[in-house]
């Protein structure tokens, strides 16, 4: 007799369906960053443990580096928390507008492993 264990896939799983890239009002660079993003684009999600504003803070970085804004602060405990425990996550461009004054980015936020 024998057991059967289903091998795990490493499929990434959606923890955040969509949420929006906030502090974009705050990054002068921010319409130029959004006019260059692609719906479907993977984005870069970092702790900032020098934000004094929100102790869960995580950067929201292009992949060439560049800081878009930062994760919600709907959702950031929960991503923080998960990137506090070891675990490897990324954003996910849902959509990207410009605006006359700005850009508004949302995201989906993946789990990895």
């Amino acid at each position: 007799m024998g057991f059967y264990t289903q091998k795990a896939t490493n499929r990434p799983v959606v923890i955040v369906e969509e949420t929006k890239v906030a502090g974009l009002f705050h990054n002068p660079d921010a319409k130029r960053i959004a006019s260059s993003l692609n719906e479907g684009e993977r984005l870069l999600l970092e702790r900032d443990y020098r934000n004094p504003y929100d102790r869960w803070a995580m950067m929201v970085k292009c992949p060439d580096g560049d800081v878009l804004g930062y994760v919600s602060c709907d959702v950031a405990e929960v991503v923080g928390r998960l990137s506090e425990g070891g675990r490897s996550l990324h954003g996910e461009v849902r959509e990207a507008q410009l605006l006359r004054q700005g850009a508004r980015v949302s995201m989906a936020v993946i789990l990895d492993d």
